[in-house]
């Protein structure tokens, strides 16, 4: 139960463009089962426990049986107290991710949205080695979430004087228009170039037209 909970949370802390927000989901998911799981297994240890002190209540003190359900008794007690500490500390690693999962789904957004247009700008030709790609995407990534703390720090987006369910909804409204913001401040520089290539190419095909607008205006004179 530790390794599959120190990788749950491993993949839930993962910067840079790590599970999507249903991954984040599924993990959360599988961590409420796991604390289900232990914690059953704690009340069925504990009922262990307790009918082997009852049938040690009833064995002779010195006898063989009394031994043997004493040793038991001792193993399943060591048991006990290690599932609860377990149990205890899902819990506690549990609540933790919970209170993180807007943060982590705001950065699994911005993440992906900064890949997403790195990728469609690159196109088929592109120059950058994969060390340059990473430092890009690093330093958007960084951008992003310095805005979006700002922002989210500044306004009532954080929450302290309204209710959780509206905290919640202005959140994700201010985590979208800065989304939405940095999608259009990484497509300025591509649209400029579509926008450029447009007018030298209008520019190219109407010098021919106009010139031949001048040589006929220019044959009724001869």
């Amino acid at each position: 139960m530790k390794k599959r909970l120190e990788r749950a949370l491993d993949a839930l802390e993962k910067k840079g463009p790590g599970p999507g927000e249903d991954e984040i989901d599924r993990i959360l998911a599988g961590m409420r089962e796991e604390l289900i799981d232990a914690r059953a297994r704690v009340k069925g240890l504990e009922d262990e426990a307790r009918t082997l002190e009852r049938k040690l209540q009833r064995a002779p003190a010195d006898s063989e049986a009394a031994a043997t359900i004493r040793k038991k008794l001792e193993g399943v007690t060591a048991v006990l107290a290690e599932t609860r500490a377990e149990s205890a500390e899902l819990t506690r690693r549990f609540r933790e991710a919970i209170g993180q999962r807007d943060a982590l789904a705001i950065r699994s957004r911005t993440a992906r949205t900064s890949e997403d247009l790195r990728e469609g700008m690159s196109g088929p030709s592109r120059t950058f080695d994969r060390l340059a790609e990473k430092v890009e995407d690093a330093e958007r990534l960084t951008r992003a979430e310095r805005e979006l703390d700002a922002d989210l720090g500044g306004g009532p987006a954080g929450g302290a004087d309204l209710p959780p369910e509206v905290a919640a909804a202005e959140r994700q409204r201010h985590s979208d228009a800065l989304l939405e913001e940095l999608k259009r401040r990484m497509g300025v520089g591509e649209a400029g170039e579509a926008d450029a290539a447009g007018s030298a190419g209008g520019d190219a095909s109407g010098g021919g037209p106009e010139s031949g607008g001048e040589a006929t205006r220019e044959d009724p004179a001869d």
